[in-house]
């Protein structure tokens, strides 16, 4: 199961690992995101260490008043003000943010999303996760939850279908795009949805369901 901490790893110009609920942010220091070149970059102003945009130009614009500011993805970036940064290790360029609100941006720079979130990950095929007083939710492009702030385990979705968990110990079921559980067997482990099919583990057997919950030989 790929452990959500938020913890992605982004195949773009550069490596951003993003641990949103402890904060914790992987990237070089000048770093870009994106498959294809966005129209705007996150730059920090060395002087007050606070982040905003860049167009392709190299010209700054959308001034540096936030916290931290993650890459575009699907036309929003996720950012933070009040919040504080600090350098984790050096060496692999961890940072964690603490405190503060978090909110997205459209790629005119216009804050569309309130800042409201303790937390906030990038925008994936529609979605994203955000978090509140510890519990995690999904947002849709306006910021409407389509589910309430109940889960403790999230992941992205994948065709479809998204692991959630909760409990102690943890146990995982399956959501649709509208929020609604659909697979609710009670997995002590679950992946994502690939090719129609994910890999599970209940009482101890590991083995494959298809996208209706059904196991697979």
């Amino acid at each position: 199961m790929k452990s959500f901490s938020f913890c992605f790893l982004l195949f773009f110009v550069a490596t951003f690992s993003l641990s949103v609920y402890g904060q914790t942010f992987k990237a070089p220091a000048n770093y870009a995101f994106s498959k294809k070149m966005p129209s705007l970059t996150p730059f920090k102003d060395s002087k007050t260490n606070l982040y905003g945009y860049k167009n392709v130009a190299g010209e700054l614009v959308v001034k540096c008043v936030y916290a931290f500011a993650s890459r575009f993805s699907e036309g929003y970036a996720a950012v933070n003000k009040g919040g504080k940064v600090s350098v984790m290790d050096e060496f692999s360029n961890d940072f964690v943010v603490n405190g503060g609100k978090w909110g997205y941006i459209n790629e005119a720079g216009t804050l569309v999303i309130p800042l409201q979130f303790d937390a906030a990950d990038v925008f994936e095929s529609g979605f994203a996760i955000v978090e509140s007083n510890g519990k995690k939710a999904f947002i849709d492009v306006s910021g409407k939850k389509i589910t309430d702030f109940v889960f403790d385990y999230v992941n992205p979705f994948a065709e479809g279908l998204a692991v959630v968990g909760g409990g102690d110990p943890l146990v995982f079921s399956y959501i649709d795009t509208t929020g609604k559980v659909v697979i609710t067997d009670g997995y002590s482990d679950a992946g994502d949805f690939s090719k129609g099919r994910a890999r599970v583990t209940r009482y101890g057997a590991t083995f494959f369901i298809n996208t209706k919950g059904q196991r697979m030989k």
